[in-house]
């Protein structure tokens, strides 16, 4: 297990431990919430008022003169509005606040453990793979600056009319390549810097691979010398760039100067097999 997933569940694990033992005191309401409800009926139900119910007509008599004040007064009993019933007042705010603090407190810190522990086991086991697209990056990375390289080693000597070289050397933290003129021994690396030439030669380019990139640079020949009337290398060589996980990409350089990639196996996408 690597030291990041090791330091994810360990910070999962620990945020875990400390809501737990927070949970009583976010399970408590709020003090403003604890206030202990008056006795009686609800409020609403004291508010409450009936609608007047209309009495029974008054009784008349049937003496003709008085027809028509009943006439009169009838119209105006029915003109009176009826009154409603008044809305139901809305409830106490303390005793909305009761009731919904009441179990969520205690829920959603159940609801937060679950899913640290779950970002915890999802993260974790994602590291591995995402370490392994990393390295197969910087493997493929390597590889195409190295044939560019090679390339570029092949048209400055044509453009320079001038035999270049194109020389590996170990170092110190890992493998170095230089592109220089003069012989093979005049130029060499030196700690991350650029090469060291003696004796007339010049240093046109100096690339550092670092072992702490875990990619390596291995090859069957120390030195290639490029021709600058057509360009053609003596001799011909591989160049094997070694990752992690048996991958390994390769550039063989043929007697013209060109360079094929493969990788043994098809191990790293996008090279056919060797």
């Amino acid at each position: 297990m690597s030291t990041g997933l090791r330091h994810v569940i360990g910070g999962a694990a620990l945020a875990a431990g400390i809501l737990l033992q927070a949970a009583p005191a976010f399970s408590q309401a709020p003090p403003w919430a604890q206030q202990q409800r008056r006795p009686g009926p609800p409020q609403h139900y004291q508010n409450y008022q009936r609608a007047p119910q209309p009495g029974p007509a008054p009784q008349t008599q049937m003496r003709q003169p008085q027809a028509q004040p009943q006439q009169q007064a009838q119209p105006q009993q029915q003109a009176q509005p009826q009154q409603r019933p008044r809305s139901e007042p809305v409830q106490n705010v303390q005793e909305r606040a009761v009731c919904l603090n009441k179990d969520t407190p205690s829920k959603a810190l159940i609801e937060a453990c679950t899913v640290i522990a779950i970002t915890s086991i999802v993260v974790g086991a994602s590291v591995p793979s995402l370490q392994g697209l990393i390295e197969a990056r910087r493997l493929q990375g390597a590889a195409t600056m190295l044939a560019t390289d090679v390339q570029f080693a092949r048209t400055e000597a044509v453009a320079r009319n001038q035999p270049l070289r194109f020389s590996l050397h170990p170092s110190a933290d890992g493998s170095c390549y230089v592109i220089h003129t003069g012989t093979a021994p005049q130029c060499a690396c030196t700690g991350g810097g650029a090469a060291l030439c003696s004796g007339g030669a010049e240093a046109i380019k100096t690339v550092h691979l670092r072992a702490v990139d875990k990619v390596a640079l291995q090859a069957n020949v120390s030195s290639l010398l490029f021709d600058p009337l057509h360009g053609t290398s003596t001799p011909t060589g591989t160049l094997r760039l070694v990752g992690t996980a048996g991958r390994e990409i390769r550039h063989v350089i043929n007697v013209m100067g060109r360079v094929r990639s493969c990788s043994p196996l098809a191990a790293v996408a996008g090279y056919a097999a060797c």
